[in-house]
């Protein structure tokens, strides 16, 4: 989602390239280097043509069109990166390294791979490498930062120190105006208003993000400006049309708004979008519930449970509903259901203790009351 940056790397100086004696024809080869085809008459312009190559073949003559090579591997390193591919990004910013083991960028690239993948340890040891070639590159802060406070071994002090210097050395890093506004809108001592300054400037330099959309409509939400995250919800929706979770949290804001037909017409868009989530199905079912709308609430359950049979939860939700139904055989199926899904829970027995005391089995409702005690 989010770009690595790019430090500036200044190439070795270029060495005048040395003049072939006259008469002598040159060819073309890979990285600059200049083969002298051997002369035929002279053992002496043999020798000249020898001293030729030795100075053509100096560490100093190849400098920079090593720096070439690695700014090159570096940009299809950064390219693939952005498009997920960590395993090409880290075998390249490798080669690199092999070739230049100073490259603070390579590091900072490694580092932001093994972030990606979780490996919060790896992530923080390139970060400081890359810190300590480079302390003026931003984006190992911003890395080190994210590492440290999602793997939790470094406290939110630090985490915001991190982050402040990334983007003191370079205004452009969005992410860390993201990452240090989500620091702003979590810590103990939340401070949502400087939190939506940040994720502004960060919409600023990267406005088609959906994570910080995302964040800043939350932050809105938390601050009661509900109009505010509804139109974040919405851009955040326009960006991504068929992904579900822009319509599921703006359902959610038109639901406090008692917007509920709209509601419900986002958590049947959402269902749409993800045809496997029965978290959608739940959330839907939920509302209509609410509404008194039992029926179409216990059909939205069915289809929860049809994608997510093993949830017990799920199971005495509509045997909650088929009771308002009056239809308790169907009720005490599901309570059934729920029991054998979760035997050492004691709310299938309660459940089911009061179904018994609703049909009139007073001494099966008193021995599902004694298990559900037992539980405790």
């Amino acid at each position: 989602m989010h770009s690595i940056g790019t430090a500036s790397e200044s190439l070795a100086p270029s060495v005048p390239r040395p003049v072939a004696p006259k008469h002598h024809k040159q060819s073309k080869s890979i990285a600059g280097r200049s083969e002298t085809l051997r002369p035929r008459r002279s053992w002496t312009k043999i020798a000249v043509v020898f001293s030729t190559v030795v100075a053509l073949s100096s560490s100093a003559f190849y400098a920079p069109f090593a720096a070439f090579a690695t700014d090159g591997d570096l940009v299809k390193a950064e390219q693939a990166y952005k498009k997920r591919d960590l395993k090409t990004a880290m075998k390249l910013a490798d080669a690199v390294l092999k070739r230049d083991a100073g490259c603070a960028r390579a590091y900072s690239l490694k580092a932001a791979c093994d972030m990606r993948d979780k490996h919060w340890s790896r992530a923080l040891i390139n970060a400081d490498r890359a810190i300590s070639i480079d302390p003026k590159l931003a984006e190992p802060y911003v890395i080190k930062a994210r590492s440290g406070y999602l793997s939790g071994e470094a406290p939110t002090e630090s985490v915001q120190q991190d982050l402040e210097l990334a983007v003191k050395l370079n205004p452009k890093v969005e992410e860390g105006f993201y990452c240090l506004g989500i620091v702003h809108m979590y810590k103990p001592d939340k401070n949502l208003p400087l939190a939506v300054t940040l994720f502004s400037r960060a919409l600023e330099l990267a406005p088609r993000d959906q994570d910080i959309f995302k964040y800043r409509a939350s932050c809105y939400a938390m601050m009661g400006k509900s109009e505010l995250a509804l139109k974040d919800y919405s851009s955040l929706i326009a960006l991504a049309p068929r992904e579900p979770d822009g319509y599921i949290s703006r359902a959610g804001i038109y639901e406090s708004k008692k917007l509920f037909d709209k509601a419900l017409g986002d958590y049947a868009l959402a269902a749409r979008f993800a045809p496997n989530d029965y978290n959608t199905r739940m959330l839907r079912a939920a509302l209509l519930s609410k509404l008194g709308r039992y029926e179409e609430a216990a059909s939205n359950y069915s289809e929860a449970i049809r994608l997510n049979a093993g949830e017990p939860e799920l199971c005495l939700k509509r045997a909650d509903l088929y009771i308002k139904l009056r239809k308790h055989e169907k009720a005490l199926e599901d309570i059934n259901e729920a029991i054998f899904l979760a035997p050492d829970s004691s709310k299938g027995y309660r459940a089911r203790a009061q179904l018994y005391e609703l049909l009139g089995k007073s001494n099966l409702a008193k021995r599902d009351r004694n298990r559900a005690q037992s539980f405790k």
